[in-house]
């Protein structure tokens, strides 16, 4: 399922091929750093509650990072791989 995927990829042109890196980089970049706060929320759940500062979980935050991380740099790959083409994004 995943091999003519792959191959057809191979196949394509260089600018669909930079398009895919950029996706697959990303969904590999954001399964670690899931893996990585599943993690880090282990040794967090086993704190006392009266120690535990109120605030947003690690996954929220993670969350709205990866908003804002996602949104600048979609806006300044967008022109790359689609030319032409531009995001104006604004706060």
């Amino acid at each position: 399922m995943l091999l003519p995927f792959i191959k057809k990829i191979q196949n394509s042109d260089q600018q669909t091929k930079k398009f895919w890196l950029i996706i697959m980089t990303g969904a590999a970049m954001t399964a670690v750093i899931l893996v990585w706060l599943t993690i880090l929320q282990i040794p967090a759940a086993e704190k006392d509650n009266a120690q535990k500062q109120p605030g947003p979980s690690h996954f929220a935050i993670f969350i709205k990072g990866l908003g804002i991380v996602g949104s600048e740099i979609y806006g300044k790959l967008l022109p790359f791989l689609i030319p032409g083409r531009s995001l104006n994004i604004e706060p």
